[in-house]
């Protein structure tokens, strides 16, 4: 399964990047419950940590490396991969572009590919859905909402 989604966000760009920092994946992740630092170089590219994810009772802990990272003023960008599950490879990236001094553009591309034939199974027989689905839009619309408050908290 693969993604690639757009928004405008009505804030700074560095409210957005905000967002994405690991020290409080909860606002827009609420089902991460902690990163933990493994590795922390300077800039972030290659660097890992340790990230546990709740989805109801079950608790899952795996690890998360930082493949791309760019922190410029009027460009940002953040790819991460990890295993989840055994099963499932996922590649992220975030990325935003500054459009005007409170008006950002970000955009989500992710993909998940099957590590053994039980995940491929899984994969083909879930439902096709158009650009990752209602998680990815719901993701999305966290992202710009998150941001937005904080815009408007900081005028």
């Amino acid at each position: 399964m693969k993604w690639d989604c757009s928004i405008d966000i009505n804030a700074p760009i560095e409210i957005v990047w905000d967002l994405f920092d690991e020290r409080h994946p909860k606002r827009i992740m609420p089902k991460v419950d902690s990163n933990e630092w493994i590795v922390q170089n300077e800039p972030l590219t290659g660097s890992s940590y340790k990230q546990t994810y709740r989805e109801g009772k079950r608790t899952e802990t795996y690890l998360v490396t930082i493949t791309e990272f760019k922190d410029e003023p009027e460009e940002k960008t953040k790819s991460i991969q990890f295993v989840l599950a055994n099963l499932f490879e996922t590649n992220l990236t975030f990325e935003m572009q500054k459009l005007a001094d409170s008006r950002t553009q970000f955009r989500y591309v992710g993909s998940n590919e099957g590590i053994n034939l039980m995940a491929k199974t899984m994969l083909k027989l879930g439902k096709k859905q158009e650009n990752g689905g209602p998680v990815v839009a719901e993701f999305m619309d966290r992202v710009k909402q998150e941001a937005e408050k904080d815009a408007k908290g900081s005028e």
